[in-house]
């Protein structure tokens, strides 16, 4: 008992280091380094949209890029303007509310929302867990303030905490056999990065088919909206750039998927083979989505089905057309889960889950350097999707016996 009390005492320094180190960091990005600029991009591309502007075509077509520039100029905001527009209207018609502010205060409004949520999610995840040990409560915050993406994401004024949020909420009411409000959250998600799709996948494949009807049908009336609100032109304008964007993004030296390793290794060897380069991808991404699912039992509300949740979620990362540091906030919920289920007293489950950790959660990045950009270097820059990878197998490794269990108890 007493070296539990002692091991629960240096859970508390380290989770209290962390936070107040964290909120430190934050301070400083506000007061210093002011970067921000993925929020100014929502924040300028709001108001040009509620002010009739096709901001997809703006931003698609060449020919308008003077344009683009002089209204940027013009804009007043104080920070660099990230370039792109690959949300739906629906998401920018919710920003123009913070349009409506000067841009300090709708960045440090949409700053304290951001955290409000890290906040909430930490409570939701601790309700959720709540007949557990203590040491997991103090583990899941060093978990979440230990981890660069987060920072990453509230430095550029990203949507991933969003993700984050609604995902484990999904997973509760999912657990609370409440499945018919899961789908506006998952929908929401969807609205924002297609790519999350796989997890409406893995509810079909529970046959969970009221959590897919509620997601399609919230996804549709979210869509519809967003027609009610800026007309279909805008709306077809998104799919237009939606299309272009997939067919343009290759090379990205801050792109961490396996996609972007595998494209920048071609880039340097075979750049006339890019086609083999995509092919590869969707090749080793199906047979890695087919594995997964394999591993999954299709019964629903199962007894793991957070742990299988879990594996698809750390799935998605991986198989991502594209994936930014920032992108990996939601692994917040593998991480904790595995932290949970795995069998800590195998040493070599211990070295890989804090491998894992450390490859995506530490601040690093060989980005900079010019020598890995292309070419076999860029293998050494895929170090958080290494991370990621482990991540997933640890989660399959534990799925593996439950699902055994699983099958044979099975009339």
């Amino acid at each position: 008992m007493l070296e539990k009390r002692k091991f629960i005492v240096l859970l508390i320094i380290a989770s209290s280091f962390l936070v107040l180190t964290y909120f430190h960091s934050i301070t400083k990005m506000v007061f210093v380094e002011k970067n921000f600029c993925d929020f100014a991009g929502y924040y300028f591309y709001a108001d040009l949209l509620n002010n009739d502007k096709d901001i997809y075509l703006l931003t698609r077509d060449k020919n308008l890029g003077e344009e683009h520039k002089q209204l940027m100029k013009e804009s007043g905001i104080p920070v660099h303007i990230a370039f792109g527009v690959g949300y739906s209207p629906l998401f920018f018609y919710l920003i123009s509310f913070l349009a409506k502010l000067k841009f300090t205060t709708a960045n440090l409004v949409w700053l304290i929302a951001n955290n409000l949520l890290v906040i909430a999610t930490m409570m939701l995840w601790i309700f959720m867990r709540r007949d557990r040990d203590s040491y997991l409560f103090f583990t899941s915050i060093i978990v979440m303030f230990a981890s660069q993406p987060l920072l990453e994401n509230m430095g550029a004024g990203q949507v991933n905490v969003i993700f984050l949020f609604l995902f484990l909420l999904v997973a509760y009411l999912y657990n609370e056999k409440r499945e018919y409000l899961c789908g506006p959250a998952l929908a929401f998600v969807l609205l924002l990065k297609p790519q999350w799709g796989l997890i409406s996948l893995f509810f079909l494949w529970k046959r969970s088919y009221t959590v897919v009807t509620s997601t399609i049908i919230s996804y549709i009336v979210f869509r519809i909206f967003g027609i009610l609100l800026y007309g279909f032109d805008i709306e077809a304008s998104y799919w237009q750039s939606l299309f272009y964007q997939s067919q343009t993004q290759t090379g990205d030296i801050m792109d961490l998927s396996l996609k972007g390793v595998v494209d920048r290794i071609f880039l340097g060897l075979l750049p006339e083979q890019m086609k083999i380069a995509s092919v590869l991808h969707k090749a080793v991404s199906l047979a890695l989505i087919v594995l997964t699912f394999k591993q999954i039992p299709r019964i629903k509300n199962s007894n793991e089905s957070l742990l299988e949740y879990a594996v698809v979620i750390s799935l998605v990362a991986i198989i991502s057309p594209k994936t930014l540091e920032h992108h990996l906030v939601p692994l917040f919920i593998p991480f904790v889960i595995l932290l949970e289920m795995l069998n800590i007293g195998n040493i070599r489950n211990i070295v890989l889950l804090t491998a894992a950790f450390c490859l995506v959660s530490v601040r690093y990045s060989l980005n900079s350097i010019s020598a890995f950009h292309v070419g076999l270097p860029a293998i050494l820059t895929a170090g958080k999707i290494a991370g990621v990878f482990i991540l997933w197998w640890l989660l399959m490794k534990t799925l593996s016996p439950k699902y055994k269990d699983c099958m044979q108890s099975l009339p």
